[in-house]
């Protein structure tokens, strides 16, 4: 009994830590910290590295372990077809959705005509300076995307796992869970009896680390807004605008599907992810927000188990909305910089070819623009300046495309949950 009162008694004491206000407190007096003491704020940089270290030290052992897991015992359920059957159908609509979302916002909004004169220079001078940056990066990262088939299939996944190579480790990974759901029931269930252990063990050292996120939090938006300012965000304003507008109706479109899905009210569905948005969002990385996104779809919204630690990883690698809706909308707003007509025919490049580079993107906003770089080359825009734009604007950026992700994926997860039951269910 006393351990018991002294467990609680530490549990009260230190829940002010992990609370939204604190974390959000941190977050601002960070930025603004970062804002008007610059020297001071750069500084702290190495300690916002140590923590996003921290954090991505168990993503990939949480990736392996829970696809691996559920997978190997869908395969042993009755109807498991039938739901790798809808989980596509959802991912496929989901991915064409967010691409028509900013197809739609870049039209309407017309971000790319009309730019002031100030901001034609500033976005000049952003090309002149970035220029080495851009050079660098296409070095290292553009390749055919016909090779992107070819270069996901992991012919060593030690040098995969080494490489922090996330598509080629969820091949590996699915192709695992296949076999182990294949083989001999005692066996297999012994396998996945110690998978499921590694993965209650990760998760319980991402609970340790999650102590030190109001702290970790403070040192990444003071080192971020120490380097960048605001500059930036003042000549590119429209076109980020359009963004956060598009990331607005996902966000809205999946929210209402968790909600209407997972059989509770609008606001508790909110409230059960919200710390988990809050991390996606100052982080920007959906996988550390992942093991938050598995514990709280299961936690407080019930969801299966096997289902979310399924979908969810799975969804965070190829289902990527939206980095979809970034670069459909990037795509336009090159396109109206340009000042090039837009046709039926470019227009459903843009639709499809933003949907397959997004499935495919990896890594940071800048880099992983060049899996655009064919629907660029079919409009006749240079890959360069996607590069120079996305680069510049991806701090104010991919906090959003990381939240969306974790969001649409949670939400697919109760989709293909709900529908799974009732196929399930239905003789």
């Amino acid at each position: 009994m006393t351990m018991t009162a002294n467990s609680k008694n530490t549990i009260q004491r230190t829940h002010w830590i992990k609370s939204p206000w604190t974390v959000l407190a941190f977050i601002v007096l960070g930025g603004l910290f970062g804002y008007f003491f610059p020297g001071a704020g750069q500084q702290l940089s190495p300690l916002a590295r140590i923590f996003i270290g921290l954090m991505q030290m168990c993503i990939l052992p949480i990736m392996i372990t829970a696809i691996v897991s559920s997978l190997g015992k869908l395969i042993k359920s009755p109807g498991s077809i039938r739901m790798l059957k809808t989980l596509m159908v959802v991912i496929l609509v989901g991915i064409l959705m967010a691409s028509a979302v900013g197809i739609t916002v870049g039209l309407s909004g017309k971000p790319g005509s009309g730019l002031s004169q100030s901001a034609k220079a500033n976005l000049g001078k952003m090309l002149f300076i970035s220029e080495k940056t851009t050079a660098q990066a296409m070095n290292e990262s553009v390749a055919p995307v016909s090779d992107f088939f070819v270069k996901m299939v992991p012919t060593n996944i030690f040098s995969a796992l080494s490489d922090g190579n996330s598509l080629r480790i969820l091949i590996f990974s699915i192709l695992l869970g296949i076999a182990i759901g294949l083989v001999p029931l005692s066996a297999s269930e012994q396998a996945i009896d110690m998978l499921n252990a590694l993965f209650e063990a990760f998760k319980r050292i991402i609970g340790w680390i999650m102590y030190a996120l109001p702290f970790g939090l403070f040192c990444i938006f003071a080192s971020t807004l120490a380097t960048t300012g605001l500059d930036l965000f003042q000549s590119l304003a429209k076109f980020i605008l359009m963004i956060y507008i598009g990331a607005l109706l996902l966000f809205i479109v999946y929210q209402l599907a968790i909600w209407r899905f997972s059989r509770v009210t609008f606001f508790q569905s909110f409230a059960a992810l919200r710390d988990t948005y809050i991390l996606a969002l100052a982080t920007a990385n959906s996988f550390i927000a992942l093991p938050s996104a598995l514990i709280a779809v299961q936690k407080n919204l019930k969801m299966d188990e096997q289902t979310s630690n399924l979908i969810i990883p799975l969804g965070t690698v190829i289902n990527r909305q939206g980095v979809v809706m970034c670069f459909s909308l990037t795509a336009i707003f090159l396109a109206q910089l340009y000042q090039i007509p837009l046709g039926p025919e470019k227009l459903t490049v843009i639709f499809i070819g933003s949907a397959l580079a997004g499935m495919a993107a990896l890594g940071r906003l800048g880099i992983a623009v060049a899996t655009l770089a064919f629907v660029l080359d079919s409009i006749g825009v240079p890959l360069e300046v996607a590069f120079v734009i996305l680069f510049s604007i991806e701090v104010f950026v991919e906090p959003l495309t990381s939240l969306l992700i974790i969001q649409s994926n949670c939400a697919t997860a109760a989709v293909v949950e709900r529908y799974g039951k009732y196929h399930a269910d239905t003789p």
